[in-house]
């Protein structure tokens, strides 16, 4: 099926913010947890995940942490008495725009996998190029 819509809850929003604002040195990266209605896809939980790449500017996303990632969903189903699934990941890219590397689209191809509707959401939170900032 295929996504028209994304709506991101309040709270995952904040979520996602507060890990990416970690660091300026490195990418961060985690999980999106939600479910599909109609052609719209809700995201209402995140899982930050733990960074394995040595290099500062890649991020993986790993099986392992895939399969720890659908044993969350389950809980969080639970947790909130309605379905919830993993949905997506996405990570930052601290000091560059948000649009995609190709590691980024090859690990995108890589998840879509695991379902049409899988999102990939970057975050692009310190950079200062003349396109992204707003003056007052």
């Amino acid at each position: 099926m295929q996504v028209e819509k994304v709506v991101l809850s309040s709270d995952a929003f904040r979520g996602l913010l507060g890990h990416c604002f970690v660091t300026d040195q490195e990418e961060v990266l985690g999980l999106l947890f939600g479910d599909m209605e109609t052609k719209t896809v809700r995201i209402y939980g995140c899982l930050s995940l733990q960074r394995n790449c040595k290099e500062k500017d890649r991020v993986e996303v790993e099986d392992v942490q895939l399969s720890s990632a659908m044993t969350s969903a389950e809980e969080l189903s639970n947790t909130l008495q309605q379905e919830c699934t993993l949905k997506g990941w996405f990570h930052s890219h601290p000091n560059i725009t948000v649009f995609p590397s190709h590691v980024d689209i090859r690990t995108q191809a890589y998840l879509q996998a695991l379902g049409p509707e899988f999102l990939g959401l970057i975050i692009s939170c310190f950079c200062r190029d003349s396109q992204n900032v707003w003056n007052m």
